[in-house]
Formats: C-alpha cells, structure tokens, sequence
C-alpha cells in the first residue's frame, strides 16, 4: 500500500510568502548569521526596518524550492546553507549593505550574495552596492550642483566689492 504525501498548509503558505518575496522586492540579500547574538539580530531588524527594508530568517529547503520556481536564474547552492536570512525590500540598498557590511568587519555576519534588479550578484559584488551612494546623499550632490553657479557668482560679487577698500588703501600708502 502506498503511502500519500501530503504537504502541510503551512508549508504551502511559506513557499507562496517566498516565491511573492523574490517577485516583488527589488533585491534580496542572502546573509549567514551563526555567529549573530540575538540582541544584535534585533538591533539589525530595527536598523533595516528604519531603512524600508524587510528581514527574515529562512527556512532553506522551502526557500530554494521558491526561488527554483519563481526566479529565470539558477541561485548557487551555498545560498541554501547554514543559518541564513535574507535582507529584502523595494527602496534603496546601500544603506543596509552598509550596515552589513560592519557586522561582517566583526566576523557576525557574512553576505552571501544577491538578488538585485533581477539578476543574482556574488558576495564580493553585493558588497560593492554599499559604495551607492543613498538618496539623502544623492539629494545632497544635486543640491550641491544645483547651488553652484549661485555660490560662484557671489563670490565673484563680493571679490568685486572687497577690491575697492584695498585699491584706496594702496592709494593711500603711496602718497
């Protein structure tokens, strides 16, 4: 006699939770954390929840079904290993891969590699995403472009008007 399978209700809801994830998030990152203290985990939630990011510990098997099914790339096996969470959301990256980046200067964290706007990028080249400059940054250069020709326009101005007193005073000592 055979035995049928049957797959838990919450398996199935795991898997369409992951398989929605890698659709609509503009990158996941893939982090390992054996080394990550809870309070530390905790403090990392808040940080990236602060960012518009999502955190979550995931169930590994399940979550390489899930990319298998839902993604048009092969993810490398090493993804799926030891204690992995993954870093997702839909706003800005550098910010919290700067922010891993740190725990991994303290040997807590490692990153994996990435999912970014559709294609997976390996460690090194997930790492390198902290060097995006944020949007506040990004504000700030364009401000700063923006105000440029003002600024250089007064001080050409005010060169101007700073010449008069010394030509006087030139005129003075020399009679």
């Amino acid at each position: 006699m055979e035995k049928k399978l049957s797959i838990k209700p919450e398996k199935i809801a795991y898997l369409e939770k992951m398989q929605d994830i890698f659709k609509n998030n503009s990158y996941v990152i893939f982090c390992n954390f054996s080394m990550l203290p809870v309070k530390k985990f905790e403090e990392l939630r808040t940080t990236v929840k602060e960012k518009n990011g999502n955190i979550k510990v995931i169930k590994t098997n399940i979550t390489c079904i899930a990319a298998k099914k839902t993604l048009s790339f092969e993810l490398p096996d090493e993804m799926f290993k030891q204690n992995t969470f993954i870093v997702y959301g839909t706003d800005e990256v550098s910010g919290i891969v700067k922010d891993l980046k740190l725990l991994q200067k303290s040997k807590t964290v490692s990153i994996k590699g990435a999912i970014f706007d559709g294609s997976f990028l390996p460690a090194s080249a997930a790492e390198k995403l902290s060097d995006m400059p944020t949007r506040q940054e990004l504000y700030g250069m364009l401000a700063n472009i923006c105000a440029s020709p003002y600024t250089r326009f007064a001080r050409v101005l005010n060169e101007v008007i700073a010449q008069l007193p010394r030509a006087l005073n030139a005129v003075s000592k020399n009679k």
